[in-house]
Protein backbone atom coordinates (compact mmCIF):
# COMPACT_ATOMS: atom_id res chain seq x y z
CA UNK A 1 0.00 0.00 0.00
CA UNK A 2 1.23 3.04 -1.53
CA UNK A 3 1.89 5.94 1.84
CA UNK A 4 1.39 9.73 1.10
CA UNK A 5 3.95 12.13 2.44
CA UNK A 6 2.07 14.19 4.82
CA UNK A 7 5.09 16.46 6.76
CA UNK A 8 4.43 19.72 6.39
CA UNK A 9 7.43 21.30 4.12
CA UNK A 10 9.40 24.28 6.07
CA UNK A 11 11.64 25.07 3.44
CA UNK A 12 11.10 28.14 0.91
CA UNK A 13 9.88 26.37 -1.95
CA UNK A 14 10.94 28.31 -5.50
CA UNK A 15 8.83 28.64 -8.27
CA UNK A 16 11.22 29.34 -11.31
CA UNK A 17 10.87 30.93 -14.74
CA UNK A 18 13.66 30.50 -17.44
CA UNK A 19 13.70 32.95 -20.50
CA UNK A 20 15.34 31.45 -23.37
CA UNK A 21 16.92 31.78 -26.82
CA UNK A 22 17.11 28.94 -29.16
CA UNK A 23 20.21 27.10 -29.12
CA UNK A 24 21.94 29.22 -26.95
CA UNK A 25 25.15 27.07 -24.67
CA UNK A 26 24.52 29.64 -21.43
CA UNK A 27 20.31 28.21 -21.40
CA UNK A 28 21.72 24.86 -21.75
CA UNK A 29 24.53 24.90 -18.57
CA UNK A 30 21.64 26.67 -17.07
CA UNK A 31 19.39 23.91 -17.06
CA UNK A 32 22.24 21.35 -16.87
CA UNK A 33 22.77 22.63 -13.52
CA UNK A 34 19.01 23.06 -12.53
CA UNK A 35 18.08 19.13 -13.42
CA UNK A 36 21.77 18.36 -11.38
CA UNK A 37 19.38 19.78 -8.07
CA UNK A 38 15.98 18.23 -9.70
CA UNK A 39 15.09 21.77 -9.46
CA UNK A 40 11.68 22.09 -11.55
CA UNK A 41 11.46 25.26 -14.03
CA UNK A 42 9.03 26.80 -16.46
CA UNK A 43 10.38 27.89 -20.32
CA UNK A 44 9.67 31.01 -21.73
CA UNK A 45 11.18 30.89 -25.68
CA UNK A 46 11.80 34.70 -26.57
CA UNK A 47 12.23 34.30 -30.05
CA UNK A 48 8.71 33.69 -30.06
CA UNK A 49 7.48 35.64 -27.13
CA UNK A 50 7.66 39.27 -27.21
CA UNK A 51 6.16 39.75 -24.34
CA UNK A 52 8.51 38.00 -22.33
CA UNK A 53 11.54 39.58 -24.27
CA UNK A 54 10.18 42.90 -23.06
CA UNK A 55 9.31 41.70 -19.75
CA UNK A 56 13.52 40.69 -19.25
CA UNK A 57 14.73 44.04 -20.79
CA UNK A 58 12.66 45.87 -18.18
CA UNK A 59 14.20 43.94 -15.54
CA UNK A 60 17.93 45.16 -17.65
CA UNK A 61 18.44 42.15 -18.72
CA UNK A 62 20.03 41.46 -22.54
CA UNK A 63 21.35 38.23 -22.90
CA UNK A 64 19.90 34.90 -22.06
CA UNK A 65 18.84 33.10 -19.94
CA UNK A 66 17.06 35.62 -17.51
CA UNK A 67 16.43 33.27 -14.28
CA UNK A 68 13.52 34.90 -12.32
CA UNK A 69 12.52 32.72 -9.28
CA UNK A 70 10.01 33.72 -6.71
CA UNK A 71 9.96 32.33 -3.40
CA UNK A 72 7.03 31.08 -1.83
CA UNK A 73 6.82 30.28 1.98
CA UNK A 74 5.03 26.54 3.92
CA UNK A 75 1.84 26.64 4.39
CA UNK A 76 0.05 28.74 2.00
CA UNK A 77 2.80 28.17 -1.12
CA UNK A 78 1.38 31.47 -2.55
CA UNK A 79 3.48 34.11 -4.41
CA UNK A 80 1.86 36.92 -2.33
CA UNK A 81 4.58 39.36 -0.89
CA UNK A 82 7.04 36.42 -1.99
CA UNK A 83 10.96 37.47 -2.19
CA UNK A 84 12.07 37.54 -5.94
CA UNK A 85 15.45 37.29 -7.18
CA UNK A 86 16.47 37.14 -10.91
CA UNK A 87 19.58 36.82 -13.01
CA UNK A 88 21.13 36.45 -16.45
CA UNK A 89 23.28 34.33 -17.99
CA UNK A 90 24.93 30.73 -16.69
CA UNK A 91 25.04 31.25 -12.84
CA UNK A 92 25.92 28.07 -11.40
CA UNK A 93 26.67 29.53 -7.79
CA UNK A 94 22.97 31.09 -7.57
CA UNK A 95 21.33 27.57 -8.98
CA UNK A 96 23.56 26.22 -5.93
CA UNK A 97 22.43 28.64 -3.72
CA UNK A 98 18.61 28.04 -4.59
CA UNK A 99 19.00 24.07 -3.86
CA UNK A 100 20.68 25.03 -0.83
CA UNK A 101 18.23 27.65 0.36
CA UNK A 102 15.39 24.62 -0.38
CA UNK A 103 16.96 22.16 1.34
CA UNK A 104 17.84 19.43 -1.43
CA UNK A 105 20.76 17.86 -2.29
CA UNK A 106 22.18 17.62 -5.65
CA UNK A 107 20.75 14.14 -7.63
CA UNK A 108 23.77 14.14 -9.34
CA UNK A 109 27.45 14.79 -9.17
Amino acid sequence: MDTIDETPRTSPHPVIWIYTKPACIQVNGTYKALNKWGLPYNRIDMSINKDARDFTMTLGYLQAPVVYVTWVSPPHLCAVDAEIEHWSGFRPDRVTAIANKAGLIPLTA
